[in-house]
């Protein structure tokens, strides 16, 4: 069986917007512990002072929706559900032996 031939490539998102005409367009996932937590809030805090807007930060993956903004995903694949599934998909390594 021969492979049909990719017709056109998709447009390259090479910028990533945390920020957009002064609103967040980002959010900041993080595992639902306090240091982690602690950690996203210095992120966004520093995107605040950078770009003039705080993401929100959130412990919970269905809360963010990478599909319409932004995700910063802090931790790694045994307490982020968003790095999770780009490790069984082989786009990350992170993981507790890291």
């Amino acid at each position: 069986m021969t492979p049909t031939p990719i017709g056109s490539l998709k447009p390259l998102c090479l910028q990533t917007p945390l920020v957009v005409d002064g609103a967040p367009a980002c959010s900041i996932l993080v595992p639902d512990d306090a240091p982690y937590v602690r950690l996203g809030q210095q992120v966004a805090e520093a995107i605040k002072n950078a770009l003039g807007a705080e993401p929100r930060v959130c412990t919970d993956a269905s809360d963010v929706d990478p599909t319409s903004e932004s995700v910063i995903t802090l931790g790694q694949m045994l307490n982020n559900r968003i790095i999770e599934r780009l490790y069984w998909n082989h786009y990350v390594y992170i993981d507790s032996a890291c």
